[in-house]
């Protein structure tokens, strides 16, 4: 039975018979795990176990897993600050170190492959998809920063995926929902955007990921669907010979295109990839989206591409993870920081190179809480659990930072809304402080956390500083006599860099 170029989602965290069922008829060649698939390491471990010998075979087993807020652990493994914040280092060396630790812990569970690193550049205009998620506005910084990631987890077992070609960094749009449209010229995609995709290529990066935007000075489709980009630019033009997969075609901006997934799957493997993610675990969609496949498989013209899917497991032996790979080239060998070293203390290495004080306001910094009254405002991420992992779960954070004021003195601590507007329980708490800390999850998005910054604006400015848990997006929206601190991440070792910024 051919095996569909589908890389699939699933429900569940057990290979129950159904499940087992399901896919031997789907037969895709992998499974994206999610953190509905998730509870700890071992779990993860036994799943991907137990599915391959039910299987017969080893199923290419992949993850969104690039540090920050894209993770789908929320405990178990070395939760890393976000890319932005490695960028900030100015070090490109922690990140080899990062992709090492990381392909370290994600091998030993049998996942061969790491969607990461993300390769659009940051930039100073709001990106709602990108965010922390770049390593700068630079494509040289990111260009460095990205092959020395790449090559941490390839030296080590787990494949990395450059993403979003040809690059989103200029998209203002989210094409998780909607379809973002980028009007750079041609040239300033392959001078500009593309450039950290030819490093990849150089470091020898073995997937690509394409994104769900249109770029008309290259093509009117979407890039997803345009042959002009994935086999004319980034095959023929660039020479790019490893596996080019699709973002998820369950997402907003495909079925915004007016496509049905098993019409998009099609258009995809006809521009030239060879891997499709289907996140959407419902067996209807991903048996009409494996015909709707199988049928191109009687095309003579599109047999090629269907031979392209031949892709194997990584190779591993008894001590893969602790042998790297001896071919680096000289521009990348790695100094003592990438050598073996506790993953925590990497992740607050990072963290307390990254923070940066924007905006100092009035504030004399450390604070003494013994002598002030503090009000912590903090966001209430229940709300948004669906959509983020956080460290121990979505109480994790607030509780681990309640616990950490706790022995400072004076302090109150209040959750603040992130969807919902309704902030006016605030007023008198926030009058009644010496100093406000409001931890800020960007209200560019959340119409709660840009609620409470509006509190703030009006009745606190003398007193407030703002911690930025999602970027620097936020700081047009801030009052200027307030002081800022930009986290580069809502990390808890993020946080804790906060913490020893501003309290004594």
């Amino acid at each position: 039975m051919l095996v569909s170029p589908l890389v699939v989602g699933i429900e569940g965290k057990k290979a129950g018979q159904a499940l087992v069922d399901r896919l031997k008829k789907i037969n895709p060649a992998g499974i994206l795990l999610l953190a509905r698939n998730i509870d700890s390491p071992r779990q993860v471990a036994s799943l991907t176990r137990d599915i391959n010998e039910a299987m017969g075979r080893s199923l290419l087993w992949t993850i969104d897993h690039e540090g920050g807020n894209v993770v789908r652990f929320s405990k178990g493994m070395t939760s890393f600050p976000s890319a932005q914040a490695i960028g900030k280092t100015g070090n490109p060396d922690l990140a080899y170190a990062v992709g090492r630790q990381m392909a370290l812990e994600l091998s030993a569970l049998g996942i061969a492959v790491d969607f990461a690193p993300v390769l659009d550049l940051g930039g100073s205009s709001y990106n709602p998809g990108i965010g922390t998620r770049s390593f700068g506005e630079d494509p040289r910084q990111v260009a460095i920063f990205g092959k020395n990631f790449i090559r941490g987890l390839q030296d080590h077992h787990v494949w990395a995926c450059a993403k979003h070609f040809p690059g989103m960094g200029d998209a203002r749009l989210d094409p998780h929902v909607l379809i973002p449209q980028i009007d750079a010229s041609r040239a300033a995609i392959l001078n500009r955007h593309v450039v950290p995709f030819l490093a990849a290529f150089k470091a020898g990066v073995k997937f690509v990921m394409t994104s769900h935007i249109r770029y008309p000075a290259l093509d009117l489709e979407l890039a997803t669907f345009s042959k002009k980009i994935v086999t004319g630019l980034l095959r023929e033009k660039l020479g790019f010979r490893g596996v080019v997969i699709s973002d998820d075609l369950s997402m907003g901006a495909v079925l915004k295109s007016g496509l049905s997934p098993a019409n998009a799957a099609v258009k995809a493997l006809k521009a030239g990839h060879g891997l499709l993610i289907l996140s959407d675990p419902n067996f209807t969609l991903q048996n009409q989206v494996k015909e709707a496949v199988a049928s191109l498989a009687n095309d003579k013209k599109s047999a090629p591409i269907l031979n392209q899917r031949k892709i194997h497991r990584p190779r591993m032996t008894a001590s893969a993870s602790l042998t790297p790979s001896p071919k680096r080239d000289a521009d990348a060998r790695p100094s003592a920081l990438t050598a073996p070293l506790h993953s925590k203390h990497l992740a607050s290495w990072i963290a307390g190179r990254a923070i940066r004080v924007l905006r100092p306001g009035s504030w004399d910094f450390p604070l003494d809480p013994k002598k002030n009254s503090i009000l912590v405002l903090f966001p209430q991420l229940l709300e948004i659990k669906s959509s983020f992992a956080f460290e121990e779960g979505p109480e994790g954070p607030a509780r681990w930072l309640k616990k950490k004021l706790k022995s400072k003195g004076l302090v109150r601590f209040v959750e603040t809304p992130v969807k919902e507007k309704q902030v006016g329980f605030l007023r008198r708490a926030v009058q009644e402080a010496d100093q406000v800390l409001f931890f800020c999850f960007e209200a560019r998005r959340f119409p709660g956390q840009k609620a409470v910054l509006n509190v703030l604006n009006k009745m606190a400015a003398d007193k407030t500083a703002v911690f930025l848990m999602r970027g620097s997006a936020d700081l047009p929206l801030i009052d200027p006599g307030l002081a800022v601190i930009d986290m580069a991440g809502d990390r808890k070792s993020q946080m804790e860099a906060a913490l020893k910024v501003i309290l004594k």
